[in-house]
């Protein structure tokens, strides 16, 4: 896995106190004893994979030049995982095309190499970076 050293701004690299839901025959289950079984065990594995493994690709997640004539514009992602600085899981499942002509920083750098005054030889490093998402996966109604 790759480390990079990086500061991470997210509000949720924090350790909060979870606690683990006890239960027992006869008691009332309601909407707060599922969020909080949940909320335990995502922040178990977010602190494990945190403090024990670090950040960086675990596997995938490729770059790879876009098909003639959008090479020069496009880049795909290939499908792998991650883990964030704050130890949450990131999955990509389906290539993705980057544009990275959409980016504002690309457009700039497009600016600076069309400028006369910028050496032939220079050269650039370019970095793609990712990050965790939360997305909703079904809307379901509520009925009151």
């Amino acid at each position: 896995m790759g480390v990079h050293d990086r500061d991470c701004t997210c509000a949720s690299c924090e350790a909060e106190a979870y606690t683990r839901n006890n239960y027992f025959t006869g008691k009332l289950m309601v909407e707060r004893e599922f969020t909080d079984e949940q909320t335990y065990f995502r922040e178990k594995l977010r602190i494990h994979h945190q403090r024990l493994h670090g950040t960086g690709i675990v596997c995938g997640l490729k770059i790879r030049a876009h098909e003639p004539p959008c090479e020069d514009r496009y880049v795909i992602l290939e499908p792998g995982s991650a883990v964030d600085c704050c130890g949450q899981d990131i999955l990509v499942v389906d290539e993705e095309v980057i544009d990275l002509q959409g980016f504002s920083a690309m457009q700039d750098l497009l600016q600076e190499v069309e400028d006369p005054e910028t050496p032939d030889d220079r050269t650039w490093d370019l970095q793609l970076c990712i990050s965790y998402t939360a997305c909703p996966t079904e809307d379901v109604p509520v009925i009151y």
